[in-house]
């Protein structure tokens, strides 16, 4: 029991000591942001696109056409192959 109590006696000590540091060193000024009275919220749209309506169907037959007609295959091949003993992982080997 004795070798529970002291590391766990320790542990907290040093908790309450990095507490009280930090505590010290902290800045407990709270700024806050006030709203005055005499300014109106200005909604901005930094988006350069156009908006589109919602309600409106989008073509893609001109992008379709505008792209070029190729296919494309992609062969990938990996070789892999294991240790031959656990005994490789040690001494470098």
């Amino acid at each position: 029991m004795k070798k529970l109590i002291v590391p766990l006696a320790i542990s907290i000590i040093g908790g309450v000591i990095a507490l009280f540091i930090h505590n010290l060193n902290y800045d407990h000024n709270i700024v806050q942001d006030k709203l005055v009275s005499g300014n109106k919220m200005v909604n901005i749209s930094y988006d350069p696109s156009p908006t589109i309506n919602s309600n409106s169907n989008i073509d893609f037959t001109i992008a379709a056409e505008k792209t070029i007609n190729s296919v494309v295959h992609v062969k990938n091949t990996s070789v892999a192959s294991g240790s031959s003993s656990v005994w490789d992982y040690y001494n470098n080997r």
